[in-house]
């Protein structure tokens, strides 16, 4: 009977001492950075986006490209939206750019930002009639015939 109380004392024992280390690691199940996308699309005439961020310790983020601004751009280990936000894009071209988070030695992550060309102004449709007449000024009084063919 001694003995199967000190077994399940110590079996007791060691469910505690698994579960007060388990509380005290802030590394998350692997230990890593995580972001809850690997892609972005923002919209042509200027958007934002909100990606999620798992940081077991400190951390930073640095985007490739003046047109891209990300807030916060630090911080402490933890959970975070990050708001990853870009202008209107007034080229004619398509551009894409990154969002990349650093934390120590841990392997950075990045998503991928793409945000289409809002284009140039649709050019207006040229009038028939300008710099390219057919119509020709008729007077009254002058003779014109008409042949039906």
């Amino acid at each position: 009977m001694k003995r199967l109380r000190h077994a399940h004392i110590c079996a007791c024992i060691a469910v505690l001492a698994g579960l007060f280390s388990a509380c005290g690691e802030k590394t998350g199940v692997d230990g890593n950075l995580k972001l809850s996308a690997e892609t972005v699309e923002l919209a042509p005439e200027g958007a934002t986006a909100v990606v999620s961020l798992f940081a077991p310790q400190k951390w930073s983020a640095s985007t490739s490209d003046p047109w891209l601004s990300v807030s916060p751009d630090q911080g402490e280990a933890g959970t975070f939206s990050l708001t990853i936000a870009a202008g209107k894009n007034d080229s004619d071209a398509d551009r894409s750019g990154s969002v990349t988070v650093s934390a120590g030695s841990l392997e950075p992550v990045s998503v991928k930002v793409t945000q289409k060309a809002a284009g140039a102004e649709p050019k207006p449709e040229p009038d028939p009639l300008e710099n390219n007449s057919t119509v020709q000024d008729w007077n009254e009084g002058e003779d014109t015939e008409y042949h039906k063919e």
